[in-house]
């Protein structure tokens, strides 16, 4: 029995070592590669088609927003949406109408350019571990755990799926590290494809729960978003001035 004790605390510890040298080379991996993408790509171009449900508490469908845009990105943070149109439970906005949707949206709070946890200069702001292997989507992945240290909405708690063949992350499973006091619950989705020799985001899911109070009433709302994202155009020649025009 002893023997037998020892043999399993040996095993036990030689597994932690490997994993933890494993983890340590997918890390170095995953933060390489995106170095390179950030020395590679200055902006980018792409089109989005999105569907937006606001759900009751039965699941019936309150609103269905579905919309087109084009989104511009320039490295490393800026960010705009031109949105092509839209339509609401079934009825096409017109210009007039877009613009007031788009104005209560900006009034919810300001959108942020995605960041990955894997930027160099984030590295230390979150915990990472090796949750194990697996098969996933006909490709064999490491998935890696992800902890933020702080809670701040800007980081995030969850999981990636990473290529063993290349080090791509090709699926993110999580929730910003804190959400803000009216979303009492979230989740989100990103799934990635191979784009002009470039690892970018493809669908991206995302459901929410808000409990808005307002005097006596108060309003539950259950949010699911469906975003695609297509004809990718990258080093396009974006310049600040683009950007600077479209704040004004």
């Amino acid at each position: 029995m002893k023997k037998l004790l020892i043999i399993i605390i040996i095993t036990f510890i030689g597994f932690n070592l490997y994993a933890g040298k494993q983890l340590d080379l997918i890390l170095s991996k995953l933060i390489e590669n995106d170095e390179k993408f950030r020395e590679q790509i200055k902006d980018y171009t792409y089109d989005a088609d999105s569907v937006a449900l606001e759900l009751d508490d039965d699941g019936t469908v309150e609103k269905k927003t579905e919309a087109f845009r084009k989104v511009y990105i320039k490295m490393p943070d800026k960010m705009h949406e031109d949105y092509i149109s839209m339509k609401i439970n079934g009825k096409d906005l017109n210009r007039e109408e877009i613009e007031e949707e788009l104005e209560e949206r900006r009034k919810r709070g300001k959108k942020r350019a995605f960041i990955s946890p894997f930027n160099k200069a984030l590295r230390d702001k979150y915990r990472f571990t090796l949750m194990g292997e697996k098969n996933w989507d006909k490709r064999d992945v490491w998935i890696v755990g992800i902890q933020a240290k702080e809670e701040k909405e800007d980081l995030i708690n969850g999981k990636v799926y990473v290529l063993k063949s290349n080090y791509r992350v090709v699926f993110m499973d999580f929730v910003p590290a804190e959400l803000p006091g009216v979303i009492k619950k979230a989740g989100m989705r990103m799934i990635f494809s191979e784009q002009q020799g470039h690892w970018l985001p493809k669908k991206f899911e995302m459901e929410m729960h808000i409990k808005v109070k307002f005097l006596i009433s108060l309003a539950d709302i259950r949010l699911k978003v469906i975003d695609k994202y297509s004809n990718y155009k990258v080093n396009t020649g974006l310049k600040d001035s683009f950007f600077k025009e479209k704040e004004e």
